[in-house]
């Protein structure tokens, strides 16, 4: 699955793969020294595996912590809990392909892993102060 069509090959992993990515960065992360390697290793396996199979459920798991450091580290790094982290990316990725595609809006939704439309639309209208047809009315790209 690609977002954005920037050809990037980080577009095309599945959220396993990037986990995976996630887990050498906590590597490397602690190799360094640095304090939640595992969990931010995490936070960027998300970034690049946003779809609609990722569950932030499996998150612990993949970075081989407790559900509750990496909620701490997650809160003092990323200032948000690890699924309010996920929905961030969601909601912004949403955003561009609102603004990029002709898309159908619950088909965006959905494809990001929103598994309820009325869920969707309340927490895109919160984090961008309109609900997603009127973003796309007003950030529509031309293309």
């Amino acid at each position: 699955m690609t977002f954005g069509g920037s050809g990037d090959e980080r577009e095309s992993r599945t959220p396993r793969q990037a986990a995976r990515s996630g887990r050498v960065r906590q590597a490397q992360g602690r190799r360094a020294g640095e304090e939640g390697g595992a969990a931010l290793g995490a936070a960027l396996g998300v970034e690049e595996g946003l779809g609609p199979d990722l569950d932030v459920a499996d998150l612990p798991r993949l970075a081989g912590v407790s559900q509750a450091h990496l909620s701490r580290t997650f809160r003092r790094h990323l200032g948000a809990s690890p699924s309010q982290h996920l929905n961030r990316l969601r909601l912004r990725q949403a955003a561009v392909q609102l603004a990029r595609t002709g898309r159908d809006i619950l088909d965006i939704g959905y494809g990001l892993g929103f598994r309820s439309p009325s869920y969707f639309y309340r927490l895109f209208t919160r984090a961008h102060g309109m609900p997603p047809a009127a973003y796309r009315a007003r950030h529509r790209m031309p293309g």
